[in-house]
């Protein structure tokens, strides 16, 4: 057993030590404090020096690196551009997963170099949420049908008695509801068309303006 009060200091190099205090170790190289030990807890870096940190994986030597001199962190590599930066070692997959303790959540990925996604967990609608200081509302879904919900949750809700909303089904479908006027159509500049119906890819009508907007017209492609 070896015993020493205050600490091991390398021979011909003094700043360089590992120093003991009540409950604590400190390992000092060059007199930056790397490591601070403690019952409290572990500090790296404790002095804020520009020193990195790194934690190598049995396939990855940058599984965790922090860039001491930039104040960056990345997760699979070593050269941090943004606060948080994570990457994959190839071009596709998921990159990061946020799920509960049943594995539902979020993961975030990229299906190649041009396609990146943010997707919910198996069977679940994706929200979008705001708050406007009273807590988390909820203002547009996608289901896991992939329609798009705005302002409720059901797609049959704004064609429901009393709805509000805008159901984007994923066939193709539009339902609105509102206590006012559901729908604005506005052309910018001359007089034209507002709108073009067409059937089997062939347009068949259109409603649109004349007259400088004095008159609307709706008519079939046999009478244009």
């Amino acid at each position: 057993t070896f015993y020493t009060a205050t600490g091991i200091v390398h021979l011909g190099d003094s700043n360089t030590s590992l120093d003991f205090g009540t409950d604590t170790q400190t390992f000092y190289s060059g007199a930056v404090k790397n490591l601070n030990l403690a019952t409290t807890g572990a500090v790296f870096n404790e002095d804020s020096a520009d020193v990195d940190f790194r934690v190598e994986s049995n396939g990855n030597a940058n599984m965790l690196f922090v860039d001491g001199g930039n104040d960056k962190v990345s997760l699979g590599h070593g050269s941090p551009t943004a606060i948080l930066d994570v990457r994959r070692g190839d071009a596709a997959g998921v990159v990061a997963e946020f799920h509960n303790t049943s594995g539902f959540g979020i993961d975030v990925g990229t299906d190649s170099d041009s396609v990146a996604y943010v997707s919910s967990g198996y069977t679940q609608a994706f929200a979008f949420k705001t708050n406007a200081g009273s807590g988390q509302v909820e203002r547009m879904r996608i289901d896991s049908s992939g329609n798009v919900l705005v302002g409720h949750t059901s797609v049959e809700g704004p064609i429901a008695d009393g709805g509000v909303g805008i159901s984007l089904k994923a066939n193709g479908q539009l339902y609105a509801g509102v206590a006012g006027t559901p729908l604005y159509i506005h052309r910018e500049g001359s007089d034209g068309d507002f709108a073009e119906f067409r059937k089997d890819g062939t347009a068949v009508g259109k409603i649109g303006s004349s007259n400088s907007g004095a008159e609307l017209f709706i008519c079939g492609t046999a009478s244009t």
